[in-house]
């Protein structure tokens, strides 16, 4: 797992290669902000389904 310990728009490179930022959404949320290069792939979940598997991944372990 990276932990990132960086401020709001603060950027890592990871393996010379992705670069991960952090921003802060007017939510107040963080986000990562994640640049990848080209040629990758990126597959992507919709939000609120991550979300809700999270909170079902959560309910199991109480």
């Amino acid at each position: 797992m990276l932990v990132l310990g960086c401020t709001n728009h603060q950027s890592v490179i990871i393996d010379n290669v992705i670069e991960v930022t952090v921003l802060n959404n007017k939510q107040g949320q963080v986000v990562l902000g994640i640049d990848v290069p080209e040629g990758i792939e990126v597959r992507r979940k919709d939000k609120f389904s991550l979300v809700e598997e999270i909170q079902k991944s959560q309910s199991r372990d109480i």
